[in-house]
């Protein structure tokens, strides 16, 4: 597909702009309120103080600065009214317990919606523990609450997680490199977490409903063909947290060995000291809200399809709906 080339110097014009713009939103609070609490002082000083008030009548600059004052009020008032800082509606999420924030202040709501696609519910279980115990304690009436959760498939072959196996050179020779290979024993350690949190889960929903009947919950699982790639949560349509699964090279018990494998990690930021990344519905920038409603969007078109696409074959007491 063809695109037209921009105009020559349109993208150097808008950056100019946007740069100056924003420079303009640092330093404008601090001009106005600075010339403001000056014109006052030599208000009052003017007041108090006769020969200063003799002089500054003398000198005109009263007037003056009565006039500039005014300009500076009405410069305040027309300059891009509607400048959004860059970060606006953007959450920085450092650890599981300030996903723990969001999710208790998500269920201050009557009706509470929480989406999930990642892939052994780790995270899931972790951010909703607090608050579904808090739920049952409260007695809260004519509360609504709804999980979704799509994890991963973990019946067929995969690479993530994978057994690592020596290299070798064109003699046969091990080498120091490693390759990585479908392991149907690494499957198998995984998909026992995955089917622990996913009855863990159940039973804290069962205790919370148990302890005020009052509660209606619906939790839906579903195996998804998505990779242990990302974590996405939506909460209450309104906040998307998106977060990278970390890979890591552990060495496992198996039996009476040991086995080197490929682990995505779920429980400490896989980069940069973040661990999930969020954008508001509610955002005054359009950026923030247009990246919620991919991720928003993506969640739903998934959870469609999930609707009648399954897995050709599942392992006795897998994770279902």
């Amino acid at each position: 597909m063809m695109m037209s080339a921009p105009r020559p110097g349109s993208d150097g014009n808008r950056t100019l702009l946007a740069d100056f713009r924003r420079v303009l939103a640092r330093v404008k609070p601090v001009l106005v309120k600075s010339s403001l609490a000056v014109a006052a002082a030599l208000g009052v000083a003017a007041e108090v103080v006769d020969p200063l008030g003799d002089f500054l009548k003398r000198s005109n600059f009263l007037g003056g600065s009565f006039i500039a004052l005014v300009a500076l009020i009405i410069f305040d008032a027309v300059s891009d009214p509607g400048a959004v800082p860059d970060n606006d509606g953007i959450y920085l999420l450092s650890e599981v317990e300030e996903l723990r924030d969001y999710i208790k202040r998500a269920f201050e709501s009557k009706e509470v919606r929480i989406d999930f696609s990642g892939f052994t519910m780790e995270t899931l279980l972790m951010a909703l523990r607090p608050a579904l115990t808090s739920l049952g304690e409260s007695r809260a009436k004519n509360r609504v609450l709804r999980i979704r959760a799509a994890v991963a498939y973990l019946d067929a072959p995969m690479n993530l997680p994978s057994r690592l196996v020596p290299g070798t050179d064109s003699n046969g020779s091990p080498t120091q490199s490693q390759h990585f290979e479908d392991s149907p024993v690494a499957r198998e350690r995984v998909r026992g977490i995955k089917e622990g949190n996913a009855r863990w889960l159940r039973q804290l929903i069962d205790r919370a409903q148990q302890t005020n009947p009052q509660l209606r919950i619906e939790c839906e699982i579903r195996e998804s063909p998505v990779g242990p790639a990302f974590k996405l949560f939506v909460i209450n349509d309104e906040i998307a947290l998106l977060g990278l699964y970390g890979i890591g090279d552990v060495e496992v018990f198996h039996g009476e060995g040991r086995l080197r494998i490929l682990d995505p990690y779920a429980w400490r930021p896989a980069g940069g000291g973040l661990y999930l990344l969020g954008w508001d519905r509610r955002s005054r920038s359009k950026g923030s809200r247009k990246i919620f409603e991919h991720y928003s969007e993506w969640f739903e078109s998934l959870w469609e399809i999930l609707d009648y696409v399954s897995p050709a074959s599942r392992t006795p007491g897998s994770v279902s709906g």
